[in-house]
This record gives C-alpha cells, structure tokens and sequence, in this order.
C-alpha cells in the first residue's frame, strides 16, 4: 500500500517513487511544464481563466465546451485519434 500525504506522488512502472534530485527543483519544474503539449496548456488554461472571471462575478456554470482530448486508440499507428 503507497502511503498518502495529501502530496502527489509519482511511481515508476517498477512501482517506485521518482525521487528528483539536487539542490534546485526549477529544472524539474520546466520538465513537467514541457510535458503538457501547448494546444492542451493553452485549453487548460482558458478554462481556468474562465473560471476565475465566473467566480469574481459570483457565478458559474456547468462546462458546454467539448472535449478537446483525443479519445480513439489506433493500434494499428499506435497512436491516440
């Protein structure tokens, strides 16, 4: 059983944690930020601003967007479709 801390942690496919090491995490953070393709950077954050505008004018709303995530798995490509 993986502890639970209330951190996010992330396991290797061995099971493991991954550890970061040395003195400075801003390396690791630009990796993780690179890890995220700009077309979804960009979706998540105008969703976020959005809902930052809604909440500063006291209301919200159920999403109407669509999804903007690829859902089909083409085995034959071996890619998302």
């Amino acid at each position: 059983m993986r502890p639970n801390n209330g951190a996010i942690t992330i396991y290797q496919p061995d099971g493991s944690p991954v550890v970061l090491s040395g003195k400075s995490n801003a390396k690791w953070r630009e990796r993780i930020g690179n890890a995220v393709p700009p077309p979804a950077a960009r979706a998540i954050g105008e969703q976020i601003l959005r809902t930052l505008i809604l909440n500063a004018l006291g209301t919200w709303e159920m999403c109407v967007n669509g999804i903007w995530v690829r859902t089909k798995y083409n085995p034959k490509e071996g890619v998302l479709s």
